[in-house]
């Protein structure tokens, strides 16, 4: 049987972005780091082969535009020390030939394999062991992960596969599925905005199926979805301008959002805004209780791409979301506007 161009090239996108996502979702598995790093690498270099023999499939437009962002990305990599940006690039410029439907159910099928890997490692004991504590005494566990708080983001983007793939089918047992997963969430990690970001999107998705009235195509609505990227990244960059200026009320806002705010403004005091990214100091606080020094987080997605990844990358992702958006308005694919909103909301 003859395989076609098109076969090999999805067979070799699914493979590197199974190697991209285990890099990522087994990072504290012990023992592996060094084998997870050069997966990675050997999926980069892979995907730059992939895109060269695609690159008969583009037209010299877009060729050119691919080509500027590839190098864009290796600049940023290069002065940012980080490869997240190169690795999605490379991932959307060899995508042409993916079905997206079929790119999450493969999505969502291998990080419920992954994720029940980890999980069974972690009750073995073959994992870092990281918890936290709320003010209350509230046991929060990383399962395995990095974070409490990267477990529930998982578990979050699990459940939006699940709600796109069944969307137009959605019923009792569904809602079932989907709230009691933000119990577990809220029960293991006590990650909040996960769990609040699961029960919204399924109120979204039960909205979008019975809305007459159409609310989410009235004009202000699509002005606001369709910028919400940079609305969202002013509205944190403001708040941490008015916690520096002693703002009361942001003050009290931050201690209910675990000093996030207060993150973003220390961060934007120490680093200054360049074109193409800085490498940008972290000390997590699994580092944190290792090493004794202090914690040094940023969890605010918007400040971390400007920061770390540059103006210019900062730019081309609203750019990038805001035409991402047009286009699912265009398709009617209202169920992606209402996950991708909250994917936005979460990172703020």
């Amino acid at each position: 049987m003859k395989i076609s161009k098109s076969q090999i090239n999805n067979f070799v996108f699914y493979i590197s972005y199974t190697l991209i996502l285990m890099s990522v979702m087994f990072y504290y598995v012990n023992g592996i780091n060094k084998v997870l790093n050069i997966l990675s690498d050997f999926a980069i270099a892979v995907l730059i082969f992939n895109f060269a023999i695609q690159a008969k499939k583009y037209k010299k437009k877009e060729i050119f535009i691919l080509f500027l962002l590839i190098i864009l990305s290796i600049l940023v990599t290069f002065f940012s020390k980080e490869k997240q940006i190169m690795r999605l690039v490379l991932l959307i410029c060899t995508a042409i030939s993916i079905d997206f439907k079929k790119f999450v159910k493969y999505d969502f099928k291998v990080k419920i394999i992954f994720a029940a890997i980890i999980i069974t490692c972690y009750y073995l004991g073959l994992t870092e062991v990281y918890y936290m504590y709320r003010e209350d005494g509230t046991i929060r566990s990383s399962m395995g992960f990095s974070h409490p708080n990267v477990f529930g983001g998982f578990i979050f983007s699990i459940i939006c596969d699940y709600i796109f793939l069944r969307a137009k089918k959605l019923n009792i047992l569904d809602v079932i599925i989907i709230v009691s997963s933000s119990f577990i969430v809220s029960y293991f990690s006590d990650s909040r905005t996960s769990q609040i970001c699961i029960i919204l999107v399924l109120i979204g998705a039960i909205f979008v199926k019975f809305d007459k009235m159409k609310i989410l195509d009235c004009k202000v609505m699509k002005i606001f979805i369709r910028n919400s990227f940079f609305i969202f990244a002013i509205m944190s960059f403001l708040l941490a301008y008015l916690y520096s200026q002693n703002n009361p009320i942001v003050i009290n806002l931050n201690e209910k959002f675990s000093g996030r705010i207060s993150f973003i403004s220390r961060f934007f005091e120490e680093y200054d805004i360049h074109l193409f990214g800085q490498e940008i100091e972290i000390v997590g606080t699994v580092l944190s209780q290792k090493t004794g020094k202090a914690a040094w987080i940023l969890d605010n997605a918007y400040s971390m791409i400007l920061l770390r990844y540059g103006l210019i990358t900062f730019l081309l992702m609203g750019y990038a979301l805001n035409k991402f958006f047009r286009y699912a308005y265009k398709e009617n694919k209202y169920i992606l506007i209402i996950m991708l909103i909250f994917l936005i909301l979460r990172d703020c």
